[in-house]
């Protein structure tokens, strides 16, 4: 009979377990709350921390209060949306840093510790890609890496968001964090470095801007929040913003402007004023039901473009998902249109960005019951995709936070929240088609790499370990 061993890494007690999930929490609302979001660099380093409690269990059950507690304070909008609900919504996402803690936990006793490093940056690459784009209560909202975009100014981690993508910059900083913790002797300062080379990347390497690409077009266009306008106050409203800036040639109103597709006023309206309009509207389905749709008036007053919103949002009466994906070949080049929520889902926008997107303009219902900090956490999401992608983007939502974003994710211009009609204008320096960071087939890849790390984490220990010795002699 073999002795029982102890665990090779040594679990850590009740005061530590209490000192890093509070650090946790300090690092993590501190990289959202604080201009820049370098605090945010701590996160990593304590949360696995909490990978070595006693038990996969307590492993499991610490994560999803420390989850419960990362998440919560910044989503008190659900209460607003779902009341109650919202309690199980939270625990939804705490569930996911639950589960990663307890699979590293498993895994820690299962894998050499050089095998952990990189374990655990694949896992929390593949929970965060599953989690966000995957299954049916998808949310992208709240990563790690989205406190680095920090409106007006430009993500912080712009040069690395261009290259690795959101999914790939957090792995990254996992990395880092794993490196520190497993490892062995005089590398244990590795992840310490890595977080340096970061900073410096960050600091030195030039914006998606500053590259060598000429300004094949240049946008003026203008946009207006109009969420408690009537639809028969609409064209006063626009007469007034094309006289407040006049050079704008491309007119943005926000999601859910018109109940129906643009009446022939509407549509007059562009011709007479020459100038292009992009507005939100429904278009009915024959059989019942509606496309949340944005519609493209040209200067002759016909509508060219349509284009429905793929991800209506969960349990709203929002549509039904497009069936399909298009460019509007605008006079200036290739536009994407996407609708709100639709720009947080990196699999809606990639599609635009491989057909040859040179520029993306989201008109956005962000309602004004939802509260400054709703409209604030979704003003993030632009920048994070412009420095992504490399494009412009134009955002015009109903009640702000509206926002001209140039292709290296700088906010140029944008208009507040507000419950009154306010105007945005900007230019759209188009510079050619975007690309697409190399995440976007490693985070699928380490999705299902995760899935199998799960599976290893799920089974008993002491099958691994007779697997491990029955392999090893062939392996050495």
């Amino acid at each position: 009979m073999r002795p029982h061993l102890p665990p090779r890494h040594p679990p850590i007690g009740p005061l530590s377990t209490l000192g890093w999930a509070s650090a946790a929490l300090a690092f993590f609302h501190a990289g959202y709350l604080v201009p820049g979001g370098w605090f945010m660099l701590g996160f990593p380093f304590a949360v696995l921390a909490l990978v070595k409690l006693p038990s996969t269990r307590a492993s499991f059950y610490v994560g999803l209060a420390v989850g419960f507690g990362l998440y919560a304070p910044h989503l008190g909008f659900f209460w607003t949306l779902f009341g109650p609900a919202a309690v199980v919504l939270w625990l939804v996402l705490a569930f996911w840093i639950a589960a990663f803690l307890a699979a590293g936990h498993a895994l820690q006793n299962r894998l050499p510790s050089r095998a952990m490093i990189v374990a655990l940056p694949v896992l929390w690459m593949g929970f965060e890609y599953f989690r966000s784009e995957l299954y049916f209560l998808r949310f992208s909202w709240l990563s790690p890496v989205m406190a680095f975009s920090s409106p007006p100014s430009s993500p912080s981690l712009e040069p690395l968001l261009g290259f690795l993508g959101t999914f790939g910059t957090g792995g990254m900083l996992m990395l880092a964090a794993a490196l520190a913790r497993w490892a062995p002797g005089r590398f244990v300062w590795s992840g310490p470095a890595l977080i340096a080379v970061v900073m410096a990347i960050s600091a030195l390497a030039p914006p998606h801007s500053s590259a060598p690409r000429e300004v094949t077009h240049s946008v003026p266009f203008a946009g207006v929040q109009i969420e408690s306008t009537a639809e028969s106050e609409i064209i006063p409203v626009l007469d007034r913003l094309v006289k407040q800036h006049p050079q704008a040639r491309l007119i943005v109103l926000p999601e859910y402007s018109l109940g129906a597709e643009p009446d022939v006023a509407l549509r007059e309206w562009c011709r007479t004023s020459s100038r292009h309009l992009i507005v939100g509207g429904r278009e009915p389905i024959e059989g019942g039901g509606f496309y949340n749709t944005t519609f493209v008036v040209d200067t002759h007053g016909v509508i060219v473009f349509r284009q429905a919103k793929s991800v209506p949002i969960q349990f709203f009466d929002d549509g039904r998902p497009a069936p399909s994906q298009a460019l509007w070949h605008s006079p200036w080049g290739r536009i994407g249109i996407a609708i709100c929520y639709d720009l947080s889902y990196t699999r809606v926008i990639d599609r635009l960005v491989r057909g040859g997107a040179e520029a993306l303009i989201i008109p956005t219902m962000d309602a004004v019951s939802w509260g400054p900090y709703q409209h604030a956490l979704h003003a993030r999401i632009a920048p994070l995709r412009a420095a992504e992608y490399g494009v412009p983007i134009a955002r015009v939502a109903s009640s702000g936070i509206s926002q001209s974003v140039n292709a290296a994710g700088r906010v140029i211009s944008s208009a507040p929240f507000s419950e009154e009609v306010e105007f945005l204008s900007g230019t759209l320096e188009i510079h050619g088609a975007g690309t697409l960071p190399i995440d976007r087939w490693l985070a699928p890849l380490a999705a299902f790499v995760s899935g199998l790390l799960v599976i290893l984490a799920a089974l008993p220990h002491s099958f691994v370990s007779r697997l491990t010795a029955s392999t090893a002699p062939s392996l050495s």
